[in-house]
């Protein structure tokens, strides 16, 4: 779904790490944002600021 979504960005604002889509995902029963290419997690899901 993030991957259909955020190819409409009036729509969908996904966060990002360069020019890199975040990945939701869950670490020991938290939901965090994760670095594809890193695999490295960025901030807890709902806690990212502008």
């Amino acid at each position: 779904m993030q991957t259909e979504l955020a190819g409409d960005p009036l729509w969908v604002q996904w966060p990002i790490v360069e020019k890199r889509l975040l990945s939701p995902t869950v670490v020991g029963g938290e939901a965090v944002w994760r670095d594809p290419r890193t695999d490295r997690s960025v901030s807890p899901i709902g806690q990212l600021t502008g």
